[in-house]
């Protein structure tokens, strides 16, 4: 269906006069996806403010979801910068060159990184913000989370990055220019695979959220979102190019594989507390519910 595409976009939307920005589509797409989770997320938190039985007036959800996303932000970009040279470079160029940590338009950003960085920031910003505790916090931020991984996915197939092996399926796409200097032959546009998979996933625990499941089974949004997330990670990059400097070619899971082990773990141990927590008090989650 695709394998005759040839794909080439220009990287740029627009480049502005007079101080020669180029606007890229992957920051658009990234900024995008953080603008719409912000108010996705006051919705969220009002609504979860309320269901806690805490004064709810939209003042003071703004002024909560304005601390987070700032949090998440830099979180997220420290993160999955610090992740990319830790997990995927070579670390003795980047101690030559350490000031490209902040080089972030270079591209390298690893969302393992962000994960682990966006876990660390939920636990501080708890502590300061004491109005939900980790569990609640965690169960609205994945939903988003989700949401923007999707957006992302699409920018890194503009740019030609984080591209998939080579393919002779109906799917496969030939990039014109591979970030990674890669032949120019048709591939697995393995980055729509998994924006497809995070898209669905976002999709899922909208509706979950809706029907008050994250109310009434505390961690069961947390635990769909690890799971689910990481489990299709894994099985998407064997159709993925490998890129880190730590592993050889004959290593049986690539990093990204690797790395996706301990959030799948976390996911099912969740579960397994909400299920377990439910049969203590006599209840089993409802079959409409998953």
């Amino acid at each position: 269906m695709f394998a005759s595409l040839f794909w080439n976009p220009s990287r740029d939307i627009v480049t502005l006069p007079l101080i020669n920005l180029p606007i890229r589509w992957y920051g658009v797409l990234f900024a995008t996806g953080f603008f719409l989770s912000y108010y996705l997320m006051v919705v969220m938190v009002k609504e979860t403010f309320r269901a806690e039985g805490l004064d709810a007036p939209k003042s003071r959800a703004l002024k909560y979801v304005d601390a987070l996303t700032t949090s998440m932000i830099i979180a997220t970009v420290g993160g999955a910068r610090i992740g990319h040279i830790l997990f995927y470079e070579d670390l003795a160029l980047f101690f030559r060159h350490p000031l490209d940590l902040f080089c972030v338009w270079k591209g390298g950003l690893a969302s393992h990184g962000a994960a682990i960085a966006i876990l660390g920031a939920l636990w501080l910003f708890v502590k300061k913000h004491r109005e939900l505790k980790m569990g609640s916090l965690f169960d609205l931020v994945v939903v988003p989370t989700a949401l923007v991984g999707g957006m992302i996915r699409v920018g890194n197939f503009i740019n030609q990055e984080l591209i998939g092996i080579a393919s002779t399926g109906p799917l496969a796409i030939t990039f014109g220019n591979p970030a990674d200097g890669g032949a120019i032959v048709p591939r697995h546009p393995v980055q729509l695979y998994e924006a497809v998979a995070y898209l669905t996933i976002f999709a899922f625990l909208m509706l979950l959220w809706r029907r008050s499941v994250s109310l009434r089974h505390k961690g069961l949004l947390s635990g769909l979102f690890l799971t689910l997330v990481f489990t299709s990670r894994l099985i998407l990059e064997c159709f993925k190019v490998r890129q880190s400097e730590w592993l050889s070619a004959n290593s049986p899971l690539s990093m990204g594989q690797l790395l996706s082990l301990p959030f799948i773990a976390l996911g099912v141990y969740l579960l397994f507390r909400v299920l377990r927590a439910k049969r203590h008090q006599g209840e089993t989650l409802p079959t409409e519910t998953l």
